[in-house]
């Protein structure tokens, strides 16, 4: 004997429109779907500030001089080498983090300092 298939019987909603009735999976994978396409539109906005490559010749706590690279976001660059004065930063000098104890000069990435010393300091400075 055999069995008759049930057909689900979709209800009409108005004109041309149907209501379609989700399982459990199809109803995560909706959601899912919906939850991923507001998390790529929200992630623009926030990369959306371009930061601005600075190299600042700074003083460490025990006289060694170094270069400090770091990127700034357009509104701190005036600023930023006063924050950076006692904040402790990776160097290549040695392992671990080092207390600056004084901000020389700080100019963009691809910019000359004013200093013979701070562009030997730079020029011996690996990238």
């Amino acid at each position: 004997m055999k069995q008759a298939r049930k057909q689900a019987q979709v209800p009409p909603v108005g004109r041309n429109k149907v209501i379609i009735p989700l399982k459990n999976a199809q109803i995560a994978i909706v959601l899912s779907t919906v939850f991923c396409s507001f998390l790529i539109q929200a992630a623009p906005e926030k990369s959306q500030g371009s930061k601005v490559e600075l190299k600042c010749f700074v003083e460490l706590y025990g006289g060694k001089e170094t270069i400090h690279f770091a990127g700034v976001s357009p509104q701190n660059v005036e600023g930023f080498a006063q924050q950076l004065q006692g904040k402790r930063v990776l160097t290549s000098i040695a392992k671990g983090k080092h207390k600056i104890y004084k901000v020389n000069e700080c100019v963009g990435l691809s910019e000359k300092f004013s200093t013979d010393r701070a562009r030997q300091v730079d020029e011996g400075t690996v990238r």
